[in-house]
């Protein structure tokens, strides 16, 4: 670890020598990976949505549909209330061991959590421990998310140059829309290999083992990303001994803030474009083909449109 330590600042100390080590190639670079990242870990997220309506008895079965499909996404809920422990783990941690390696614990996290849901036994074959299994997966899901955001724009916003890091962060946040296109292809690659019922049985279950493939080109792009110059060089030597304290001392008024912002586009995000193949299998005709361009469509516009206005 500490010959990788003086490894990473030696690089940093060349690069600060080249344009103040904020090159904009440099940045763009982490951008994408973020953007890969962030992509990834909401499609962990929405591919879990995306399956409600097949999967929600199979976990919480009961009578009503709708009751089973309203338990289910109260799960949701529970992993909302474990994003805030994992910002105050990886922020800790990150402050202290790096950006980049607490960074790729969370995707490596997120991506176990889900691929492990694809392989889970189903109430009827266990009980209620199926659902048990569920839930502690979906809180893991909540906890490794929160390292991957926090984590992504921090590093891009540590990386980038003062005047480009508006965009930069857009193509990170862009990665909210990548998510829902991974879970498109997720379901037609799903729909083809298991059709009709069997996608009952077996088809669900690919949605969330297809999630190996964007988390192995997400790692694997990310490896290649350095450590932050910022850490390296004001933060390493020298961390907050409890950063979250530091943090509601300095900046309570910005965190209060910042959560009522991010409270109301979390709203959206999830209960219009993440429920809307939920919304649409239940209330609609369409086939699964056409909410998958349905969602494809309106997710390639809002990819796009985060970039161009950031």
């Amino acid at each position: 670890m500490t010959l990788i330590f003086i490894y990473d600042k030696f690089l940093i100390n060349i690069a600060m020598a080249n344009n103040g080590g904020k090159d904009k190639n440099t940045a763009l670079k982490v951008a994408i990976s973020a953007n890969l990242g962030w992509g990834f870990e909401l499609f962990d997220l929405v591919v879990y949505l995306y399956v409600a309506n097949t999967i929600a008895p199979l976990f919480f079965p009961s009578s009503s549909r709708i009751a089973s499909l309203l338990l289910f996404l109260l799960t949701i809920v529970i992993g909302y209330f474990a994003r805030p422990l994992g910002g105050i783990f990886f922020g800790h941690y990150g402050d202290r061991i790096g950006r980049k390696r607490l960074w790729f614990i969370s995707l490596l996290g997120m991506g176990i959590a889900t691929i492990l849901m694809g392989f889970l036994p189903t109430y009827y074959q266990i009980g209620i421990m199926a659902t048990i299994l569920l839930v502690m997966l979906r809180i893991l899901q909540g906890f490794f998310l929160a390292g991957e955001w926090g984590g992504g724009m921090t590093l891009v916003s540590e990386f980038s140059p003062d005047n480009l890091r508006g965009l930069m962060g857009g193509i990170q946040q862009g990665g909210a829309a990548l998510g829902l296109i991974f879970a498109v292809i997720a379901n037609e690659v799903a729909l083809a290999l298991a059709p009709g019922n069997t996608f009952q049985t077996l088809g669900w279950r690919i949605m969330f083992w297809f999630g190996v493939v964007p988390l192995i080109i997400a790692l694997a792009v990310r490896w290649k990303v350095g450590e932050s110059v910022e850490w390296l060089t004001k933060v390493a030597d020298k961390p907050e001994k409890i950063p979250i304290v530091t943090v509601f001392k300095r900046w309570w008024k910005l965190v209060i803030i910042a959560t009522v912002v991010l409270f109301a586009s979390g709203s959206i995000y999830y209960g219009i474009i993440a429920y809307m193949p939920t919304f649409l299998g239940l209330y609609t005709k369409l086939s699964p083909y056409e909410i998958d361009n349905i969602v494809l469509a309106t997710n390639l516009i809002w990819g796009l449109g985060f970039i161009e206005f950031s």
